[in-house]
């Protein structure tokens, strides 16, 4: 998610120094939020981090011809 954040930021910028400077930029202000999930899996909560990620879908039911 942090590659296709930093790619969107940089397609919006129309000069390729502007591309090279987000790139540099926002790799090292986002580069922290790559461990993020070490310190959130160490939490007494984590279960409900996971749990909080699932649907449940019921398959629709075939209508009769």
């Amino acid at each position: 998610m942090l590659v296709f954040a930093l790619e969107y930021v940089k397609l919006l910028l129309p000069l390729r120094i502007w591309r090279a400077a987000a790139h540099i930029f926002l790799g090292w202000l986002l580069f922290p939020l790559r461990y993020l999930d070490r310190h959130l899996m160490r939490l007494p909560e984590a279960h409900r981090l996971g749990n909080h990620c699932y649907v449940w879908f019921r398959k629709p039911v075939p209508l009769p011809p």
